[in-house]
């Protein structure tokens, strides 16, 4: 543990530093900035984690289940974020196998002539189970995202099928007939009489 002096020491120096002079130096820092979230906002996806699939995924989500008001756009991003953190708990589970297994293979072949695939994974999880906490905390991991992605997915389809129950708007009336133009009134032809016709002789 630091002593007193060591602390005042330590925060003496940091006062003096303003952060990196030069432009390869500020072009690092902005970048650990962006990889631990303090400039580039809130989201989900890890520095370790590859962006072109998970631009991917977001894209399938859409197509697939096609969201159309605001609140199944919602959902959809919900269930999408959900899959997405557990292929990362899958894949967690994997690597902490994988580890116990390369961890667990030099104690094997020290004791038995013959080790196979199958006592090397039985001796991980074994070893896993009895004295890591990590597996047991990244199956019940698993299994509460999987409870939100159908939980989310359940509502998503309560939406559709309420949306779908409602009752269609009355049709507008339909629109008045054009007013015909007022009748223009004929004038009547002057009467000529007969001996009107004949001239005078």
């Amino acid at each position: 543990m630091p002593t007193e002096r060591q602390s005042e020491s330590a925060r003496i120096n940091g006062a003096k530093s303003h952060g990196p002079e030069s432009a390869e130096g500020k072009k690092k820092s902005s970048r650990n900035a962006l990889r631990h979230g303090c400039t580039a906002g809130h989201t989900i996806l890890l520095a370790c984690e590859d962006r072109g699939d998970f631009n991917r995924m977001r894209k399938d989500y859409d197509t697939m289940y096609k969201p159309v008001t605001l609140e199944e756009e919602n959902l959809v991003a919900e269930m999408f974020a959900t899959a997405w953190r557990l292929r990362r708990a899958t894949t967690i589970e994997t690597a902490l196998i994988d580890l116990e297994v390369v961890t667990e293979e030099p104690k094997l072949k020290a004791r038995f002539d013959t080790v196979d695939g199958g006592i090397l994974l039985a001796s991980a999880f074994r070893s896993l189970a009895d004295e890591s906490r990590s597996l047991a905390l990244v199956l019940r991991y698993e299994a509460r995202l999987r409870r939100i992605h159908q939980q989310n997915y359940d509502m998503l389809l309560r939406l559709r099928q309420e949306r779908q129950s409602e009752p269609a708007p009355p049709e507008p009336p339909p629109a008045p007939a054009p007013t015909p133009p007022p009748a223009i009134p004929l004038t009547e032809a002057p009467v000529v009489q007969a001996d009107s016709l004949h001239c005078a002789g």
